[in-house]
């Protein structure tokens, strides 16, 4: 597995850092930011008609947009995976992965703190029959990219930064707060 840094522009990070920008700017932000991650991915896997892009719901619908700006003929699948509050586990509750024989597959995870839902996001994809699974999220903790370093099938994570402390379960010092909260004003 590799990881690749994309140059993405300062500008959109801060504004997603900054949480006291409204969900306009936190949603053309993400949107942006996101076309930069996957058109940084689309160099490196090919072809992006025969890509799957795959939100993670919620934080990952604010990504469709930008990372269908990249690969307009993209296929769009979506699994809902969350962590339960109180006992911390991961829950896949929903599922809906489209089969595509040697498609690469692109999660979209705006941040991944200590990577529980986008490890078993991806292991569903890996079930699903997808042997290349990539990642595009905007913060990645090296405690997220440790984990999917476990996974056959996740072979390239593109991100914007990497935050070096030690992620609580759903945050990081350098993070982006509740994307999906941000992104549609509901907690």
């Amino acid at each position: 597995m590799s990881i690749h840094q994309t140059a993405a522009s300062e500008v959109y990070l801060d504004r997603l850092r900054d949480e006291s920008r409204g969900r306009v700017t936190f949603r053309d932000s993400l949107a942006n930011i996101t076309t930069l991650l996957v058109a940084d991915a689309l160099a490196t896997l090919g072809d992006p008609a025969g890509v799957l892009l795959v939100p993670i719901i919620r934080g990952g619908l604010g990504m469709v947009d930008g990372a269908l700006a990249a690969a307009p003929s993209a296929t769009v699948g979506h699994i809902g995976v969350y962590r339960d509050p109180t006992t911390h586990d991961v829950v896949e509750y929903y599922s809906k992965i489209p089969e595509l024989p040697g498609a690469p597959a692109v999660l979209l995870d705006p941040m991944l703190a200590t990577g529980g839902t986008v490890f078993a996001a991806a292991g569903s994809l890996a079930a699903a029959g997808y042997d290349e699974v990539h990642v595009a999220t905007v913060i990645a903790s090296n405690t997220a990219i440790e984990l999917l370093s476990g996974v056959s099938a996740v072979r390239h994570i593109f991100t914007c930064a990497v935050d070096d402390g030690e992620p609580e379960v759903g945050a990081l010092s350098n993070g982006l707060g509740d994307a999906g909260a941000r992104l549609y004003g509901t907690p």
